[in-house]
């Protein structure tokens, strides 16, 4: 990675490289590896939701904690539900016990829509 990455461990955006191309990924829940940002796959451990669309080896930005981020839904999604990576797309879906999180859905959606949610990342025991 670039001497300019940066990472957000602690703070509600963050800055990392991306590692394949997010170009076409807008609101996809991702997680970081050793070589930089890609698509979470599903009951992966999150660390955000992309906030631009970066190419390879570009500057990803994500909200890391708190209000205001997006996703799109995979399926049906209630306000109010735990939300967690639906697979290798990066969309969201309704989680139970057991799993990954990303956060709280703050509004109702179903599976192509877009809806906010707040991010926690955490796992829902």
């Amino acid at each position: 990675m670039s001497q300019s990455t940066y990472n957000a461990t602690n703070d509600s955006q963050g800055i990392v490289e991306a590692s394949t191309d997010l170009s076409s990924s807008l609101f996809a829940i991702i997680k970081e590896t050793s070589t930089g940002i890609v698509l979470c796959g599903a009951d992966e451990r999150p660390c955000g939701v992309l906030i631009n669309t970066p190419k390879a080896s570009q500057i990803a930005k994500y909200i890391g904690v708190g209000p205001g981020a997006k996703i799109v839904c995979t399926s049906a999604i209630t306000k109010g539900d735990v939300v967690a990576s639906s697979g290798t797309t990066g969309g969201g879906k309704t989680i139970t016990s057991g799993h990954w999180m990303i956060g709280f859905a703050k509004e109702t959606g179903v599976a192509g829509d877009i809806i906010e949610i707040d991010v926690h990342v955490g796992y829902y025991a």
